[in-house]
């Protein structure tokens, strides 16, 4: 092949990339353009869960009161706290050593640690029923006491702390 001939070649081969390359531009803009769409999605769910931990006292060396305010636009379905994350930082007993709790949401009580509605203040719209722990709803303006316990007992002259993140929506709520 001439040198002539190796030149068509690759103008040949480079104008029959041109469509491809176009192609996946075209689809790296379209996902960057996807992504930002979905992390206003995901901002702007968190940014009605306006949930305020206003207490946490100890009740116990293993069981706590905690009492949280609803802050946000958003109602929560009592039973949908199944999907809620309650963390408890705490410290252990006779020690400066830190606990982290992941606690899952029991109304029965029936797990060796775990959390359960104990009351709620304001609870006139859709009241909930804290016997059962899994009907009614959470409303902006609430008020929920949660009864929390442990299974490590916690240095109850040290402070706990509290992080929880409400359920997801889902349909109805």
């Amino acid at each position: 092949m001439t040198t002539l001939g190796t030149i068509a070649v690759a103008w040949l081969v480079a104008l029959s990339l041109i469509p491809t390359i176009l192609l996946v531009t075209s689809m790296i803009a379209l996902v960057s353009s996807a992504s930002g769409i979905a992390l206003e999605k995901i901002t702007e769910e968190t940014r009605d869960r306006s949930i305020k931990v206003t207490a946490v006292e100890p009740l116990t060396n293993k069981t706590f009161k905690i009492r949280m305010l609803n802050e946000g636009e958003r109602k929560y379905r009592v039973k949908d706290m199944i999907y809620a994350d309650l963390i408890l930082v705490y410290y252990l007993e006779g020690s400066n050593v830190k606990r982290v709790a992941w606690l899952h949401y029991d109304p029965s009580g029936l797990l060796s640690e775990g959390w359960r509605i104990d009351s709620m203040v304001n609870d006139v719209v859709d009241p909930v029923n804290s016997t059962s722990g899994m009907s009614g709803f959470w409303n902006p303006g609430e008020e929920m006491h949660v009864i929390a316990w442990v299974s490590k007992a916690a240095n109850t002259s040290l402070p706990a702390y509290v992080s929880f993140t409400p359920p997801p929506m889902h349909g109805g709520g």
